[in-house]
């Protein structure tokens, strides 16, 4: 592919992939006031707990195959036969290990939700991540783009009927959740042919095992992941309580804001790193792209540092407006995490994913540590700055970990962008009504960024 070729797919890509994103995410951005609203802190805090075990079980008893799908769909080695074939069993094998696991949870603690019906979610959960990355692997990114917001629309629409209007809380909110999901798979399997693709005869061991040798080293990366992400929620039960667990779910979702961005631009990046790795120019590609994926972070970030206190008056609800001391280095986490992530990427194009386990390993532990020092101390505020420590961890050692295969690079002008990004989220944390110093860094922050994307468009010419 052609210098320019390569960047206009990629762009196209992070378009279309954009439609579906902010199409969803925008919905469950206009969601906040809801939520907040009509569940309390505790209840909030509840549904936030089952959903990160869900998201912790999910990979491990997935076998992590979502990932070995779109790898081995875009390379070819495999039929797309005996690749949906072959996956399909796999939720069948695992479904009992999640019932029983549910079963001892509920034993040792008051689950408010059936087994059965969380067992379910679980099941159609697994399948959309399969649907989702094959029908991304065989091109129909249009139908991906496109089941997102259908997914999020419905899920919103019963959002409302369930808790706004019959009022049944926690229930009503897993309930939303198994309608999307049904809807979702429906429409993947019937617009992107995916019962095309079923043929028992068509199941291969060789897949299988290929697949199992690529997925399973990023099992414990995701487990770590996941630590890094979601292990602050039991520390916070511990110390805090479930009301405090609520509110730092409710601050998550506003970072949540950045991932958007950063899942756009790391979609369409999947393709293209597999696609490009090992290509003459592959090391100039993935610093150009490293360093638009960076610039926009920090720009959109600095941005909402400004107007993040307006934002929590007008639309969160008051028992949930002391999220603003948490937030800031939340923010920071998410840009760190993404750009971890993006790095990562080279160990999946590479093949060498034992490379993503051992980085991970030490961004969780010291996660781990963060909250036990931290935690005490400073309540919710060191979780946050745990979980941004922790990825900055992660990054730095994945950039030098990674240099053997891609060396990233990193100049002295993202040093002083982070710099000053901390002293935005240091003085929100401190006090909201400095807002002629976040309005002043902001500013410089993008007299910066306009510089350097200056250089970037020459390059790319």
């Amino acid at each position: 592919m052609s210098k320019q070729g390569k960047y206009k797919q990629l762009f196209s890509n992070s378009i279309l992939y954009s439609i579906g994103n902010f199409g969803s995410s925008a919905v469950s951005f206009l969601l906040l006031p809801l939520y907040t609203n009509a569940l309390t802190t505790g209840q909030y805090g509840y549904i936030d707990i089952i959903q990160t075990l869900i998201d912790l079980l999910l990979p491990i008893l997935s076998l992590n195959f979502a990932d070995s799908i779109l790898r081995y769909t875009l390379d070819g080695k495999h039929s797309n036969k005996s690749i949906m074939t072959s996956v399909a069993i796999v939720p069948f094998m695992t479904l009992p290990l999640f019932y029983l696991c549910l079963l001892l949870i509920s034993r040792m603690t008051n689950l408010h939700i059936s087994p059965e019906l969380l067992t379910f979610i679980f099941f159609l959960r697994i399948n959309n991540d399969y649907f989702k990355q094959f029908s991304r692997g065989i091109n129909k990114n249009i139908i991906f783009a496109l089941n997102d917001i259908i997914y999020t629309l419905v899920f919103a629409l019963f959002n409302l009927l369930f808790l706004l209007y019959l009022k049944i809380g926690i229930s009503g909110y897993f309930f939303s959740m198994v309608i999307a999901l049904i809807v979702s798979n429906m429409f993947l399997i019937i617009f992107s042919r995916i019962y095309a693709y079923f043929d028992f005869q068509s199941f291969s061991k060789d897949y299988f095992k290929e697949s199992l040798y690529y997925s399973f080293p990023l099992i414990p990366n995701t487990i770590m992941w996941w630590v890094m992400n979601a292990i602050d929620r039991y520390f916070i039960l511990f110390f805090l309580g479930v009301e405090s667990n609520g509110l730092y779910g409710i601050a998550y979702k506003l970072p949540s804001i950045v991932s958007i961005v950063a899942t756009i631009f790391s979609k369409a990046w999947q393709i293209s790193a597999i696609k490009e790795y090992n290509k003459a120019d592959t090391e100039q590609f993935y610093n150009r792209v490293y360093s638009v994926l960076n610039s926009i972070l920090v720009i959109f970030v600095s941005l909402m540092f400004c107007i993040l206190p307006l934002f929590l008056n007008l639309f969160i609800g008051s028992s949930f407006r002391d999220v603003v001391h948490i937030i800031p280095f939340l923010f920071i986490s998410v840009i760190f995490s993404s750009l971890s992530g993006f790095v990562g990427t080279n160990y999946l194009a590479s093949m060498k994913t034992t490379g993503a386990v051992k980085t991970s390993i030490v961004g969780g532990v010291a996660n781990i540590i963060g909250n036990l020092l931290l935690m005490p101390l400073i309540g919710l505020s060191g979780a946050a700055l745990s979980t941004a420590l922790s990825f900055f961890i992660v990054l730095i050692y994945r950039i030098y970990d990674t240099r053997k295969l891609i060396q990233i690079h990193i100049t002295k002008v993202e040093i002083v962008k982070y710099f000053l990004l901390t002293m935005q989220a240091t003085l929100l944390t401190l006090n909201t009504n400095y807002y002629i110093f976040q309005i002043i860094i902001f500013l410089f922050i993008f007299l910066i960024e306009i510089k350097h994307y200056k250089k970037l468009i020459r390059g790319f010419s």
